[in-house]
């Protein structure tokens, strides 16, 4: 298992070098290096990071393997909590308690409307989720819309983009949102037996000892914080959560959330690299990387889709 690691890690490093040194304008002076693109690899490991070991969480939570932050609606429900902060013109580092409070909202909307006589609906959770997602989604580009920004910034945001250039202000509120994110994120892994325990059926849970509820509390808003906060940074990224966990789990051969989520952690982050690689030489003009994440992500889930109906 550590030899499986130290190669996940190996990846990692090997992506993290690819973007660095290729984009669309050839490798930069020196002296831009730090500045432009070394700073859009550690956004994008950040992002790959967060969203693959939140994917890994969720799906273990809610014992469904098409679970991720995108398909149940966290993201969208951040979006257009942080969209509705910058229309109403909250200063820049308050904008993520906006988009936690609206990717806490979004899921546990989700989570009320998916339970049946006490008892939660692994299918309705996902198509609840997904219509969520589209709806937030529209209500986010009429709010895009009234700021006059709907052809550029827009669809950035909405498809996610880490190739972003910060004022000294921004820069400052990325380090703090990075940090609080990936604590979240921590803390979620700090769960990992409970989320074990769980995936097994409520009722199992509750007699190893775990106590339910208070789970489905910090995980929840865990989840909106780490999710929240990057939402806030790069926009909407989709299908992440849901392909890395799968591959790490097929690749680390086990399932408990002590090893896998760590493990998605680190594919998630090469994952994000490499698409984002993709993404700036995939067409004329470079594209948002949630692009290529969806083209390669939704074949993915209709592929998981059909298995788990078998």
């Amino acid at each position: 298992m550590n030899k499986r690691l130290a190669f996940i890690g190996i990846l990692w490093l090997i992506s993290f070098g690819i973007s660095i040194v290729f984009g669309r304008t050839g490798f930069p002076e020196l002296s831009s290096i730090f500045e432009l693109r070394f700073i859009r690899a550690l956004l994008g490991t950040i992002a790959g990071l967060i969203l693959a070991a939140n994917g890994a969480a969720l799906q273990s939570f809610f014992a469904n393997p098409l679970v991720e932050p995108h398909t149940i609606g966290i993201s969208s429900g951040a979006a257009l909590g942080y969209v509705l902060s910058v229309v109403i013109g909250i200063p820049f580092v308050l904008r993520y308690l906006f988009a936690i409070a609206g990717g806490i909202f979004s899921l546990t909307l989700i989570y009320r409307l998916s339970l049946r006589d006490g008892h939660l609906e692994k299918t309705a959770i996902l198509l609840i989720g997904i219509s969520i997602s589209f709806l937030t989604s529209a209500v986010t580009m009429l709010l895009f819309s009234l700021k006059g920004e709907v052809l550029i910034r827009s669809v950035r945001f909405i498809w996610g983009y880490i190739g972003v250039v910060l004022t000294k202000n921004e820069a400052a509120g990325f380090i703090f949102g990075s940090i609080v994110a990936l604590l979240a994120i921590g803390r979620i892994w700090l769960l990992s037996r409970e989320l074990d325990a769980i995936s097994l059926g409520d009722s199992e849970a509750l007699a190893l000892g775990v106590d339910v509820e208070r789970l489905k509390k910090r995980l929840f808003w865990m989840s909106a914080v780490a999710i929240g906060i990057l939402v806030s940074m790069v926009g909407i990224i989709g299908f992440v959560g849901l392909i890395v966990p799968h591959i790490a789990r097929n690749l680390m051969r086990t399932a408990s959330n002590k090893v896998i989520i760590p493990a998605s952690a680190v594919l998630g982050a090469t994952f994000v690299l490499l698409a984002d690689t993709i993404a700036r030489f995939i067409a004329p003009v470079e594209l948002p990387i949630g692009v290529v994440t969806s083209l390669l992500g939704i074949p993915f889930f209709i592929l998981i889709f059909r298995k788990t109906m078998k």
